[in-house]
């Protein structure tokens, strides 16, 4: 109920604000996050140092980390922001980057999954998406308190955007999305329903969810892998799509085979820009339970976007 309290004061007082002071205000919490949490410093570090290489120093191991709290910081004031952004907003502040690759797959007519990671800020690149006139479903975690989930999902949704739970109604809600060419956009890097498989990444075996492959395998979509990032300043962005990942053929080990192309598009992208990659869970299964066997399942979409 705390949280959603501070929720609930923070969209009405962030948009008030000039957004520099905002931003300013949102580091200084930030710092202060990261010296009280202990064990997401810790998460941190632990993924950083496969990001980073095995020749990192921990002070910059530590200053990454730090800087990792500071974009989930602005992020949140991009998010409260979201309603009230003006139409010109996309023109001023964002440089879009390889869009030719989600128009190909677009005006093919069979949907197209858009697939990324927690780079950079997820809201803003799936609100871009949005302003393009088209029509985008997202899969989100079910958050607690309730109240605080149907606060979020409403400022996320105020611009048109379509938001369905993680479950097994959500896959049939993407599937059906797709089937009618539209576009679902999914996060990859982190496995919510504990249904992924191990896939490299960054040289050592991560469990991550297989949504995107499946349902593109399931329903012909193609997927077009596309990451944010926040440039210097904080108040640009910029939003670069990659070209379309060419699937293997129906077969043993098909899904496994795909999440490694998806996965290697992934390592390049988070390489550029480690310092905006906020997950505070581990990802690699050294730092999680022992590895089991895995076998992909039917049902798709066990991928969320969260913040």
């Amino acid at each position: 109920m705390i949280t959603f309290l501070i929720f609930k004061l923070a969209a009405v007082l962030v948009p008030a604000l000039p957004r520099a002071v905002a931003y300013r205000l949102a580091s200084l919490l930030a710092e202060l996050n990261f010296l009280i949490s202990p064990r997401h410093r810790k998460n941190l570090i632990s993924n950083l140092s496969r990001v980073l290489g095995k020749g990192a120093s921990n002070i910059e191991l530590t200053t990454t980390a730090r800087q990792v709290f500071r974009a989930q910081a602005l992020n949140y004031v991009d998010l409260f922001s979201i309603p009230h952004l003006s139409s010109d907003f996309w023109n001023k502040n964002v440089k879009i980057i390889g869009k030719e690759h989600f128009d190909r797959a677009y005006t093919a007519g069979k949907g197209v999954i858009v697939a990324s990671v927690h780079l950079g800020n997820l809201d803003l690149l799936v609100q871009t998406a949005a302003s393009f006139g088209i029509k985008v479903t997202v899969t989100i975690e079910p958050i607690n308190p309730p109240k605080l989930l149907e606060l979020v999902t409403g400022l996320r949704a105020s611009r048109g955007v379509t938001f369905v739970p993680v479950s097994t109604r959500g896959a049939i809600t993407a599937a059906k999305t797709l089937r009618r060419g539209d576009v679902v956009a999914l996060a990859c890097d982190r496995d919510i329903q504990d249904r992924g498989i191990p896939v490299s990444l960054f040289g050592e075996p991560a469990k991550l969810p297989t949504g995107a492959i499946e349902l593109a395998m399931m329903t012909g979509a193609a997927i077009v892998p596309v990451f944010g990032a926040r440039l210097a300043g904080g108040n640009t962005y910029t939003i670069t799509f990659k070209p379309q990942v060419e699937l293997v053929e129906d077969g043993e080990r098909a899904v496994e085979r795909n999440m490694e192309r998806l996965v290697s598009v992934f390592e390049e992208q988070i390489s550029l820009h480690p310092e905006q990659w906020v997950v505070f869970e581990s990802v690699w299964e050294d730092d999680r339970a022992p590895m089991k066997n895995h076998k992909p399942k039917a049902v798709a979409s066990n991928s969320s976007i969260k913040r």
